[in-house]
């Protein structure tokens, strides 16, 4: 169980926290709710468990607060980052699987279902109700819309954005925004470049020739100082 000595200052108390297994850490700052820690889970300073989820309802012309009255489960060994927020669910569990690290600055919304040893770098979004599968990989800046299913074992590249309802299947690799394979992201990034460079306006010189004529022009000096050699 996580003693006194390891829970740090300023911890909110006034709701339930149940720590199923050994020893873990604690730190300053945090807020929890109905949360649910397994065993030798690291919690660092500055994250906040179990706030919250962003839920509305527009009625009446303004927006009424959807109640939050989920749930947080933390696996065995899992380990949070400084400042990262992970929300508890609208009814059922925000639910986080065993041996997953996430990083600082994280934002994890209400009903997300993480799979066990993913990692999630730093500045990630993940919306409402995504399902993420095991041994997945998120880079940084990485944005997933609500409702979409990661599969097991996919790669997640920098500043990808995947869309709502998006379906990342197994094992794939994908980057860009909208997010799509690697190869194929590759394919349009290089497309791109050869647009771009066949699109920039011609170099002259101070004559205003453009490259084709001054390569012409040097061409036919060349051949004039050849023929007068020989």
């Amino acid at each position: 169980m996580v003693t006194e000595n390891e829970i740090g200052e300023n911890l909110w108390k006034d709701r339930p926290v149940l720590v199923t297994g050994g020893v873990g850490f604690i730190g300053s700052h945090l807020a929890h709710a109905l949360l649910r820690l397994g065993a030798r889970v690291i919690l660092h300073s500055g994250c906040v468990i179990g706030g919250d989820g962003f839920g509305y309802v527009f009625e009446g012309g303004h927006y009424a607060k959807f109640p939050q009255a989920g749930t947080v489960e933390i696996a065995d060994d899992v380990e949070v980052g400084s400042n990262t927020t992970i929300d508890r669910g609208a009814l059922g569990p925000t639910r986080i699987g065993r041996g997953t690290k996430i990083d600082n600055l994280v934002q994890i919304a209400h009903n997300v279902e993480i799979g066990e040893h993913c990692v999630i770098a730093s500045q990630t979004g993940i919306s409402g109700s995504v399902v993420i599968g095991d041994y997945v990989v998120i880079a940084g800046q990485v944005g997933i819309g609500d409702h979409a299913r990661v599969g097991k074992g996919a790669v997640l590249g920098g500043q990808c954005g995947v869309l709502p309802h998006k379906v990342v299947r197994p094992g794939e690799t994908v980057w860009g925004t909208p997010a799509r394979p690697l190869k194929e992201y590759l394919k349009q990034q290089a497309l791109a470049a050869r647009l771009s460079k066949k699109m920039e306006p011609r170099e002259r010189d101070a004559s205003g020739a453009s490259p084709k004529k001054r390569k012409i022009a040097k061409t036919s000096a060349k051949s004039r100082r050849t023929a007068k050699n020989s």
